[in-house]
């Protein structure tokens, strides 16, 4: 098992590849989230079955991974599909010694055929039937954090994911490596943040950078440095995975070739880790937003020069901001790509309008009350960490606060595919590709209070029924398009164009006409369609402050 916390345990999955390397271990290997360098053990032929609630590209932005679709299209890995909350409850679930945990999680997905998940009735009789997910029990997780004593008392990252459930649950226990080996009194003293006990820890050693290419964030522990995610480095990787032997000799020159992780280290070198420690800083923002350059006065007129995916989101803009001001929602979770954007940018407004709101906006790995920063477009950005008004888990934000019983919670989600009823698809398309999985989308939609949606319009992804339903689609009221506005009350009810924009077409009926050829379903049409006003200038300005690149702006794809 990968544990899932903020610093992903790559060290060992590098040394796992090393130890295997041409052989087949049959390996189950389960991860909430298999990213980046990640797939080389898949891409070595070391894994049998592959457990997980997302398996793809996600930094800079969201996308399949070439390696993962291979596995999955040549049917050398079998998959099986999970919320990243139902997860890490089967995960609960065996850490506690439980037969099950009741969960709110996969109800009306393709998931729920899943055989570690069924309905049961409520004991208590306080409610109708429950769904219950199974406990899994691991042989042994392995997990990187920040330091640790000899013993293994391990000090995490924040935010913590999965927390300490993957290590307890685990039948051998953890192996875990950290950025520093710390004497047992430097673990008293910093006894609230440590996560995982000794007891459980069947190994640790020292791994410098031992979570690169991805971020480990170091807040307050001076004697341990933190250091930004490599950019170029995963690019790399998804540019190389595209082509298996490419991706080989990435693997060969990466990870066989250095030997250890020592040898690793020599080969990033000493400039390239002095600079992602820099990077990790948490005024590091605001020298990199000056150094790019926003070509975009910020005004409040409609943009003509504007991307469809620009005026897109500026749309989702405007109806994030409607929602939370007509049901006076104050917690907004956004989901990746081009919706957390519209999420941004949306509360950004909303606390600039009144600054005495409390409004908060969440993302599923456990923050909470962060303010986005500049120059990153990233959900999970390391920079947004040092902004968050409390770090958690997994538990504390898809469980708690969007699954709870407090505040209900707007969710504003992307979509691979999306059907005339909200049902959304992320995981298989139609003959059998490979998408990405549910990450938290499910949790989400199974409870927030409702989820706008935003999704590129076509007829491949526009469908009048999607072929796998990753997130069931009764809380979906509105669907944002590059082209106009889907509405629907909540429940299952079909959606109804209700506005298009203005440069679609010179009239209401050849707009129309046009929407309906890049729909998968049976157009239905408002009586009263508004005309849409396009991309507002303001909320292009800030969305290039956020996505200078062009990454989730429709203006720069990613070479993958």
């Amino acid at each position: 098992h990968l544990a899932y916390t903020e610093g992903r345990p790559n060290a060992l999955v590098y040394e796992i590849v090393r130890q295997f390397a041409g052989r087949k271990p049959g390996f189950t290997l389960v991860s909430a989230g298999l990213i980046a360098n990640q797939v080389a053990m898949v891409h070595a032929g070391l894994v049998r079955k592959l457990i997980s609630a997302f398996a793809g590209d996600i930094y800079p932005a969201p996308g399949p991974s070439a390696v993962i679709q291979r596995a999955h299209r040549e049917g050398s890995v079998e998959f099986e599909n999970w919320s990243i909350l139902s997860l890490v409850q089967r995960l609960m679930a065996g850490a506690f010694d439980l037969p099950f945990l009741p969960t709110h999680s996969l109800a009306g997905s393709s998931m729920a055929e899943n055989p570690g998940y069924a309905v049961v009735a409520d004991p208590f009789g306080v409610s109708g039937p429950v769904g219950a997910v199974a406990p899994l029990r691991p042989d042994v997780t392995l997990i990187h954090g920040l330091a640790a004593d000899q013993a293994g008392n391990v000090i995490l990252s924040p935010p913590y994911g999965e927390g300490l459930y993957g290590a307890l649950a685990s039948r051998m226990g953890a192996i875990v490596t950290v950025e520093k080996i710390v004497s047992t009194d430097f673990i008293r003293h910093h006894a609230s943040l440590v996560r995982i006990p000794s007891q459980v820890v069947l190994a640790v050693a020292e791994a410098p950078l031992g979570a690169h290419p991805t971020g480990m964030f170091s807040p307050g522990i001076s004697d341990v440095p933190g250091y930004a995610e490599d950019l170029e480095f995963i690019l790399d990787v998804r540019r190389r995975a595209k082509q298996a032997d490419e991706m080989q000799r990435w693997v060969e020159e990466w990870i066989l070739q250095p030997g250890d992780h020592e040898g690793y280290l020599r080969k990033l070198g000493h400039e390239r880790i002095w600079a992602l420690h820099g990077k990790s800083q948490p005024d590091a923002y605001v020298h990199e937003t000056r150094a790019q350059v926003i070509d975009v006065a910020p005004t409040g007129r409609a943009d003509p020069d504007a991307s469809a995916e620009e005026r897109m989101i500026s749309e989702g803009i405007r109806r994030v901001e409607d929602r939370v001001r007509v049901q006076g929602y104050d917690l907004v979770l956004a989901g990746v790509g081009a919706a957390n954007l519209a999420a941004w940018v949306a509360v950004d407004e909303l606390l600039h309008d009144d600054p005495r709101r409390q409004i908060a906006l969440l993302a599923e790995i456990g923050l909470f009350g962060y303010a986005p920063r500049p120059a990153e477009p990233f959900v999970f950005s390391f920079r947004n960490l040092w902004t968050s008004k409390m770090l958690t888990d997994v538990v504390g934000v898809l469980g708690g606060m969007i699954g709870g019983a407090h505040h209900p919670v707007l969710g504003v989600l992307g979509a691979g595919q999306i059907d005339m009823r909200g049902n959304i698809n992320s995981t298989e398309a139609a003959g059998g590709t490979y998408l990405v999985g549910s990450g938290g989308a499910n949790d989400v939609a199974s409870r927030a209070g409702e989820l706008v949606v935003l999704a590129e319009q076509s007829p491949r992804r526009l469908l009048e029924r999607v072929p796998y339903v990753t997130s069931p689609g009764e809380r979906v009221t509105t669907l944002v398009t590059t082209m106009g506005v889907y509405e629907k009350p909540r429940g299952p009810s079909d959606f109804v164009l209700t506005g298009y924009f203005r440069d679609i077409a010179e009239t209401e009926r050849d707009a129309v006409e046009k929407i309906r050829a890049a729909c998968g379903w049976p157009l239905r049409t408002a009586p009263d369609l508004r005309i849409l006003p396009g991309c507002d200038g303001a909320h292009r300005y800030r969305m290039r402050m956020y996505d200078p690149a062009g990454y989730l702006r429709g203006v720069r794809g990613i070479r993958s």
